[in-house]
């Protein structure tokens, strides 16, 4: 899917008019060209650079907005595809938004979405994986969810299967909840049974001996935090008890909604559900038993010590949304 020029009008653009987390976004150009370039090793340090300053710890700005455009192009041309689809996802997903317009970067990705849906069928499943994860922050759901169904109906990999049903379940709660009761069965990859115990609480459904007896199935959890995109839920057995508010006066249990604003604090008291001890209930032991890395230790898509994540080639996304590249020496400018 090589485009001819993925970089047309970028030195014509008034690159100058418009600002990052650095200051004026003149420096944009040289970093779009080496991003496109042959070169890896210049390639991979300009995806930094451009994390840095229009991704910077998840805060998008004017500039943000300007680049997305020529990220997209960059991307379909092949050029460092799943990385720029994360960043693109990212600067989509994020809600910090400086100096511009509320909802002005997300409509800015998600005009790309002509370019982008193709790449839900592309060869490499990583490119798919990240594309679905991608499109499904832009807000578009008339374009963006019958893709994803489609692609739903015929994708194969696990990892791309369990991320296009949390893109299903991103854009159409209840939608993504239809989706998520035809892979109970045990036979099911166990990325997927998770993502579809995630979907019905974001559904807000009520937590049934159904979804206790999956979640107990899939423990020790923590391996499938590894390859998730979704840094609230790269620990999923601590993001499951974070969801679940305590059991009600009447006894039952309803699930809460994805974002840390629908979580309210939770009881450290042991309960009952159903006979058994109530996940929501139990932090401690979950914790304990979903099998976390020892302090300090760092994998894939998981956070060290400082609270960061790292992407699909190592570069490092802050806890709570977006990513960053590696510490620059210059810093932000101050809010005006």
């Amino acid at each position: 899917m090589e485009l001819v020029h993925p970089l047309d009008d970028l030195d014509s653009y008034p690159w100058s008019s418009f600002s990052h987390a650095y200051g004026s976004a003149e420096d944009l150009p040289d970093l779009l060209r080496a991003l496109a370039d042959s070169d890896a090793g210049a390639a991979g340090e300009a995806l930094s650079e451009l994390y840095g300053s229009v991704l910077h710890q998840g805060t998008v700005y004017a500039a943000s907005a300007e680049v997305a455009p020529f990220l997209a192009r960059i991307a379909v041309a092949g050029h460092q595809v799943a990385d720029v689809l994360m960043l693109l996802g990212g600067m989509a997903e994020s809600e910090d938004e400086h100096g511009v317009t509320s909802g002005t970067v997300r409509a800015a990705v998600a005009g790309q979405l002509p370019l982008l849906l193709p790449l839900l069928d592309a060869a490499e499943p990583e490119v798919r994986r990240t594309a679905v994860w991608a499109v499904s922050h832009t807000g578009a759901t008339a374009l963006v969810l019958p893709a994803l169904r489609r692609r739903w109906e015929e994708e194969a990999e696990p990892l791309v299967r369990a991320e296009v049903l949390s893109g299903i379940s991103r854009l159409d709660p209840s939608t993504g909840a239809v989706a998520a009761a035809t892979v109970w069965d045990m036979s099911q990859p166990a990325g997927i049974r998770m993502a579809a115990l995630f979907a019905c609480l974001d559904a807000g459904l009520p937590w049934t001996e159904a979804h206790h007896t999956t979640m107990l199935s899939l423990l020790p959890a923590e391996p499938l935090g590894g390859d998730c995109l979704d840094l609230e839920r790269s620990e999923p057995f601590t993001a499951v008890v974070e969801a679940l508010p305590p059991r009600g006066p009447g006894g039952g249990v309803r699930a809460g909604r994805r974002g840390p604003a629908r979580r309210p604090g939770r009881s450290a008291g042991r309960g009952r559900l159903d006979g058994r001890p109530r996940l929501h209930a139990l932090p401690r032991r979950a914790t304990a038993v979903a099998g976390r890395p020892a302090r300090g230790g760092r994998r894939r898509g998981g956070r060290g010590r400082d609270g960061v994540a790292a992407g699909p080639s190592g570069h490092r996304r802050r806890s709570g949304r977006g990513r960053t590249g590696p510490a620059r020496r210059r810093e932000p400018e101050p809010d005006r």
